[in-house]
């Protein structure tokens, strides 16, 4: 039995952080929703507006472009995780901006700046925003978009967060939360991935029913948030990170598994110079049967992502969804974690 849990949210340390003075007009945005409407709205501030989206994507993103009265067209994402070539040139005439996915931050730069290239000789005009959600470290390198942003809960032990910049041609420019209100209530979904995740703390006392119901129960609240400025405390913690660490630990567990998936024969997403969020491998239709065998042993590999948002919009099934599993190779564990996630899959596959 394996000696510990790999996977899941993080267990946030309460004295990781701290409450700091509220600057009016910065700050941090509280996720990558508020993140993503901020660059809408800076970018297309007003008329008809419509964003073009990858077909492979969480559905967090079409519905915040809905929420905003702008309409939602679709690309493919082919198995390498770029788009369509052959149909992007298409859609991007009659589209005002084209939203490109660094997924798992495996995409090469070299590659995400000749796909920038080739956009803007389509459409000079078109705003091209670059979607680091999962490339968290890859942030401060965007220079050739016009927009890029980013969210911190799913790569550290913070319970929100998400900033955004801007390249107008010229310079660069950080985005922030659009409120001057300094006594502003914190975000409520933030309030209670904030206890949840401190109370893994004391899983042993409170039991995972505790931590899970307040974790869900903030996830359900993401959606309805009215406040764009994410908790102080957040900026604290961010701030007293030692960021070295954490991408050198990525980068040495990715690389394990790549060189296990590699003997192993499994098709997977790498690439040496990444810090990646997940190491993407891409299954069957036993995906499911084996993400079954990690979890029996006590490891939690997500999948990306669901489809069912889909029904509400006109955008095809991508097959990626069926066959993609996320193995976990975060700062939380080490090379010996990592052949553990290999044996089961050796054993599956």
């Amino acid at each position: 039995m394996n000696r510990k849990i790999l996977g899941g949210e993080f267990a946030i340390d309460i004295n990781a952080g701290s409450e700091l003075p509220v600057k009016s007009g910065l700050g941090l945005f509280s996720c990558g929703r508020t993140a993503l409407k901020a660059i809408i709205r800076h970018a297309l501030p007003e008329g008809n507006r419509r964003i073009l989206i990858p077909d492979y994507i969480c559905g967090s993103v079409p519905e915040t472009v809905r929420d905003l009265g702008a309409d939602c067209c679709f690309y493919t994402v082919k198995d390498d995780l770029m788009p369509d070539a052959s149909v992007l040139p298409e859609k991007l005439e009659k589209s005002d901006a084209v939203l490109i996915v660094n997924y798992f931050g495996m995409i090469p730069k070299t590659g995400l700046d000749a796909l920038i290239g080739s956009i803007r000789d389509t459409k000079e005009n078109v705003k091209i925003i670059v979607d680091d959600v999962q490339n968290y470290y890859g942030l401060e390198q965007e220079m050739t978009c016009d927009y890029a942003f980013t969210s911190f809960r799913k790569w550290f032990p913070v319970p929100d967060g998400a900033s955004a910049v801007w390249n107008d041609g010229q310079k660069r420019e950080n985005l922030y939360p659009d409120t001057g209100n300094e006594k502003e209530d914190p975000p409520v979904f933030s309030r209670y991935k904030f206890a949840g995740n401190i109370l893994k703390n004391f899983r042993d006392v409170t039991g995972d029913e505790v931590c899970l119901e307040l974790i869900e129960k903030g996830e359900e609240l993401i959606s309805d948030e009215r406040s764009d400025r994410a908790l102080q405390w957040t900026i604290g913690a961010m701030e007293r990170m030692n960021h070295g660490i954490i991408r050198d630990r990525r980068r040495k567990n990715a690389a394990v598994l790549h060189r296990g998936l590699e003997k192993l024969g499994i098709p997977h997403l790498y690439h040496e110079k990444a810090i990646p969020l997940f190491v993407p491998v891409f299954l069957g239709n036993h995906r499911d049967r084996v993400r079954d065998a990690l979890f029996s042993h006590s490891v939690f590999c997500p999948v990306h992502w669901g489809e069912n948002w889909k029904e509400e919009f006109e955008c095809g099934r991508n097959p990626l969804s069926d066959r993609e599993l996320s193995l976990i190779c975060d700062q939380r564990y080490d090379e010996e974690d990592m052949r553990f996630q290999l044996e089961i899959l050796e054993k599956c596959v």
